[in-house]
């Protein structure tokens, strides 16, 4: 049965859309506005900065992290 049959019989049991899916397309399921995006992408973002952030930090304590602070201290002091 085709669509425009099955309409005309009133055998479409299909819902409507509602709220701002009903005026925006880009707003349905899986749809790209930048609210939906937000709310569905935001968290994954959040852990993947966090995920980063703790790589970039040691890094950064592998790369200024060259010996025993004790003794730079004492390099430090004895050339006062």
């Amino acid at each position: 049965m085709s669509l425009d049959k099955a309409i005309k019989f009133g055998k479409e049991r299909r819902k409507r859309y509602w709220g701002a899916k009903e005026y925006d397309v880009s707003c349905r399921n899986g749809g790209g506005c930048p609210w939906c995006y937000g709310d569905r992408k935001g968290h994954k973002e959040k852990i993947q900065q966090i995920k980063e952030d703790e790589l970039l930090d040691e890094l950064l304590d592998e790369f200024y992290d060259d010996g025993d602070e004790d003794d730079l201290l004492m390099d430090f002091d004895d050339e006062l």
